[in-house]
């Protein structure tokens, strides 16, 4: 089975985020079946070029340099242009780009089988690729129904003409995302929330399956609080996590100065903004080695996110390691957890404060949400069986 797979990341061990990660499995899970050839086209940073290792015989790779945050002068109209035929998902170089490379392979008679889409950007590509391929077989791996963060971008507009922007883009979005994914003979996603998103905007359900997610799982760690740290996890050159931290530092954090405790953001690449924040409450670490000690010695563990879409990793590495997670609805949701039972809602800032108070001074009800937690993950999480499963209906497919 030769597999073409599309993809704005590279597939290596060492990366950092979680759809990145999941790719990496997903690849290697591929591979173990010596019937299936790969071959990868794939977006590459400069940075990345390093950690790129073979990965078997039936496995090869096309690399695109990535030039992140360079813009060309094609580039303005697909960041700017509300319309764009893309919905802004794919900047017009990166399209351009990639767009060479697949018809050079055409034109090397390279023919797949199966042509899978990892990351709704790529399915820009796909009807350009139908053309080339109308026999081939069609996948899209999503790993966030990217409408969604466009949605809230929308919402979250402060002025009348940001408002209106992302009105339209998130509208022009929706339409494009839709189109691409009833061309497609099998959709991913990552939570039945996102089903079930998909199913809202007219897609077949009968055609997605739910992969459980790929994710770090700490099950071994036990949680034994040591400190009255309040962690805050994640790759905090994402913005959705510097604003989100920043939104906790200035409206939670003045709520519990009578209890003496420290709000830890561990996460590599932090903001100036976020470091300026540093103090004797506000413990910034940057990079770390391994999170799992503060896992294991925070009181809690908060996800305040204001902006996000799909299932949040960092969310399932805190449930599997036992500490208890406090989280809003953009943190949870896909998350087979009951509020009160496996973890506690907050919205507001006085929500998050009395939660927090809530773990502080009842130690059964810590011990509880810890436990319950634990038992969720293992019953409902078994990455390596929905992998297989998934790679099975590729091969019906075909």
């Amino acid at each position: 089975m030769k597999v073409l797979w599309l993809s704005l990341c590279p597939p290596y061990k060492e990366v950092k985020h979680a759809g990145g990660q999941a790719l990496y499995k997903h690849v290697l899970s591929f591979l173990e079946h010596k019937e299936v050839e790969i071959e990868m086209v794939s977006l590459c940073k400069k940075e990345e070029y390093e950690y790129i290792r073979p990965m078997g015989c039936n496995f090869s790779i096309e690399l695109i340099p990535d030039e992140a945050g360079k813009l060309s002068i094609l580039d303005y109209e697909s960041r700017w242009n509300p319309w764009h035929k893309f919905g802004g998902y794919l900047s017009n170089s990166r399209w351009h780009k990639l767009k060479e490379k697949v018809i050079e392979l055409k034109k090397e008679g390279y023919s797949p089988d199966l042509i899978i889409f990892n990351w709704t950007e790529m399915l820009a590509l796909s009807n350009l690729l139908r053309k080339l391929y109308p026999n081939a077989k069609y996948v899209a791996i999503e790993e966030d129904v990217a409408f969604v963060k466009r949605k809230r971008r929308w919402e979250l507009s402060s002025n009348a003409v940001s408002k209106l922007f992302h009105c339209i883009r998130f509208k022009t979005c929706i339409k494009k995302e839709k189109a691409w994914l009833n061309t497609m003979n099998l959709i991913a996603v990552y939570s039945n929330k996102d089903k079930e998103r998909l199913e809202s905007i007219g897609i077949d359900g009968n055609n997605v399956f739910v992969f459980s997610p790929v994710f770090a799982d700490k099950s071994n760690l036990i949680w034994n609080r040591k400190n009255n740290d309040i962690l805050f996890w994640g790759a905090m050159s994402r913005k959705e996590n510097s604003d989100s931290a920043l939104w906790f530092i200035r409206n939670v954090m003045p709520l519990l100065d009578n209890l003496k405790c420290r709000f830890t953001i561990v996460g590599a690449n932090p903001p100036e903004e976020i470091m300026k924040e540093a103090s004797d409450r506000v413990i910034v670490t940057g990079f770390v080695d391994s999170p799992n000690q503060f896992f294991e010695d925070s009181m809690c563990m908060v996800v305040p996110l204001v902006i996000g879409a799909g299932i949040k990793i960092k969310v399932l590495e805190g449930l599997s390691s036992g500490i208890p997670v406090i989280s809003n609805e953009i943190g949870i949701e896909g998350i087979a957890a009951q509020n009160g039972n496996q973890y506690l809602h907050a919205e507001t800032a006085v929500e998050f404060a009395e939660a927090i108070k809530k773990i502080n001074l009842d130690k059964g009800l810590s011990e509880q949400l810890s436990e319950n937690a634990k038992k969720m993950i293992a019953t409902n999480y078994n990455e390596q069986r929905s992998t297989e499963q998934f790679i099975a209906l590729c091969k019906e497919l075909v």
